[in-house]
């Protein structure tokens, strides 16, 4: 396979890598909707094995999954206080 054609399969697996991630960013959006209409118990449930999960498994394997989960927080907690401000 030449560098040209290695270079192609790999933009190719990046751009589907983009796609699943932004089909999943939807559906995680659509599943925020729905716990808002009324599958609230079922999403806090989840997100208690969730947590169970994540507190189970090696540290240095949870890291990673902790440091993106408190950096969301943080953001959220800074898309709030602008809310507040107007």
């Amino acid at each position: 396979m030449s560098e040209s054609e290695q270079r192609l399969g790999a933009a190719r697996r990046r751009a589907i890598l983009m796609i699943l991630g932004a089909a999943g960013a939807f559906a995680a959006a659509a599943a925020m909707v729905k716990a808002l209409d009324g599958g609230l118990l079922a999403f806090m449930v989840y997100a208690l094995f969730f947590g169970l999960a994540l507190s189970s498994i090696e540290p240095e394997k949870a890291q990673p999954v902790k440091q993106f989960l408190e950096g969301l927080f943080a953001i959220s907690q800074k898309v709030i206080e602008y809310a507040m401000r107007f």
